[in-house]
């Protein structure tokens, strides 16, 4: 619980505890309330806005929310609308407006702690599958064919290397990383994948820092709107760099074998 009056602070207290939940501790301050939350790693925290000294609810709650993953919820007597819009930098769990009734306090709790779960869950797949991508070296990537906007993931930016991290994906960035000589593959991957709404599949070479090449499988597929119009593409890149390796060493080796 952060609260700097500290009436509402053990009303507060008493309600949770009457509740069934455990209140671990009584911050009246933003500092105080970063500090106890990364020494007890709370469940929850109920955050007020309006605190005493140079740190208030909405910055604590961001550090909280963005450094530990805890979930916040707002306690706040003012609703007013550029304190909901400041609110909103700390990805809030819930907002209650004071007073407050018991069964408001907890539901909020309940749908904040369940979205928790829910969220930790999520980054738990994620941060499998990603794991599965760089082991695979198998990066995964989708293009908005509207508004021109792409994504990739990490995998994909670790087999792209010339394209730094964090880069907006568009085609043009995509295809300024490709060897020229292999671009017009490019173009037509995506022209047959429209046309015959297929799955398809093409290798092409991507030049490194220093004069090294990767060798890239690329898969795309072309997703349609009602109206029949290409809307997506989506699809991955497998370097395939050391299969190629594998096949130039046999490939040396019949040769050697035959000259014999």
């Amino acid at each position: 619980i952060v609260e700097d009056e500290g009436i509402i602070a053990r009303d507060i207290q008493r309600q949770l505890m009457d509740l069934g939940y455990d209140p671990v501790d009584i911050a009246v301050d933003g500092g105080e309330a970063v500090a106890a939350a990364r020494d007890m790693r709370p469940d929850l925290v109920l955050m007020d806005i309006n605190l005493a000294g140079d740190t208030d609810g909405i910055t604590a709650a961001t550090a909280i929310r963005h450094e530990l993953h805890i979930p916040c919820v707002f306690l706040t007597a003012y609703a007013t609308n550029d304190v909901v819009e400041r609110a909103k930098q700390a990805d809030p769990s819930g907002y209650i407006i004071k007073p407050f009734d018991a069964q408001i306090l907890r539901t909020t709790i309940e749908i904040a702690l369940n979205k928790d779960r829910l969220d930790r869950q999520l980054r738990k797949s994620e941060a499998g599958f990603a794991e599965a991508q760089r082991i695979a070296h198998i990066g995964s990537w989708e293009q908005d064919l509207v508004t021109g906007e792409g994504a990739w993931s990490d995998e994909s930016y670790a087999i792209m290397e010339a394209v730094p991290r964090g880069t907006p994906i568009t085609f043009a960035v995509f295809i300024s990383a490709i060897h020229p000589d292999d671009r017009p593959l490019i173009d037509v991957m995506f022209q047959r994948s429209v046309r015959e709404r297929i799955t398809v599949e093409v290798e092409f070479r991507v030049p490194m820092p220093g004069g090294a090449v990767k060798f890239v499988r690329g898969r795309c597929r072309t997703y349609f709107d009602d109206a029949g119009r290409p809307v997506r593409a989506a699809g991955t890149l497998q370097d395939v760099t050391n299969l190629h390796k594998a096949e130039e060493l046999l490939r040396l080796q019949g040769a050697a074998l035959n000259s014999s």
